[in-house]
């Protein structure tokens, strides 16, 4: 098993000039990521899913996951563009290819697995990305159908296990506003901490005495975005949602 690192992977299934043609739209205009890209027409084969992220000044952006599984000989091709720290998007598709192994007890030697991101500029990828990369890869290789209504942030451990990330306030905000209906973050990350000024007044005489500190307190990520947040603990977990058998 091997990680191939290539400009354009997906010349091999016929979609070399329809990406290079959306990429170079992404590159010059700044308008949503979701909005330049027919998700039906990235590849009738490869299982697709919005990724919530942010940019390096913390604002949320979308990309968008592309998985493909093929017979073949055990190969990794992947395309990634406009991701910062690749090397750790690269330990999170290392990492998600063992878990959907285990999970679906299918020999990886025998497929060749195609992983396509297309972020904005300076979109910051990595460790949260590696729960969606498992659950679109388990997708791909068992050709299952996932809801396109909810996406999922969360770091991806050996043993399934979704670990804690950052920003989730930002992520859900975006993925609100790109029309995700919920939103499934690490277990324990549906609230977060904010400090807040709080004023404390005394009366001393004639005179009132204010003072102002800063306090920190927890507020429900779900109540601020206006997006259902549901925690989820392991990809078998996030998996369920996914296949709307955890519906509610």
């Amino acid at each position: 098993m091997f990680i191939l690192f290539i400009a354009i992977v997906f010349a091999s299934f016929g979609l070399q000039e329809r990406l290079s043609s959306q990429s170079k739209l992404l590159q010059e205009e700044k308008t949503p990521i979701i909005a330049e890209y027919n998700v039906a027409d990235l590849s009738k084969d490869a299982v697709v899913m919005k990724l919530p992220a942010v940019d390096k000044i913390g604002g949320g952006v979308v990309a968008l996951l592309s998985v493909q599984a093929q017979e073949g000989s055990g190969r990794t091709l992947v395309d990634i563009e406009g991701l910062l720290f690749f090397t750790d998007t690269q330990e999170s598709i290392t990492i998600a290819k063992k878990v959907a192994s285990d999970y679906t007890r299918i020999d990886l030697s025998k497929y060749d697995l195609t992983y396509k991101i297309y972020a904005h500029a300076d979109s910051i990828g990595g460790p949260s990305a590696g729960a969606a990369l498992a659950v679109a890869t388990i997708a791909s290789l068992q050709n299952l159908n996932l809801r396109d209504d909810l996406v999922i942030t969360g770091r991806i451990l050996p043993d399934g296990k979704i670990g804690e990330v950052s920003s989730i306030a930002a992520k859900a905000r975006i993925a609100k506003e790109n029309g995700a209906k919920m939103f499934l973050v690490p277990l324990g990350q549906g609230r977060e901490k904010v400090v807040e000024p709080k004023k404390s007044c005394t009366q001393e005489g004639k005179n009132e005495v204010c003072n102002i500190e800063n306090v920190t307190v927890e507020k429900s990520i779900e109540e601020e975005a206006g997006i259902r947040i549901v925690e989820v603990s392991t990809v078998q977990e996030a998996l369920a949602y996914f296949l709307d058998e955890a519906r509610a």
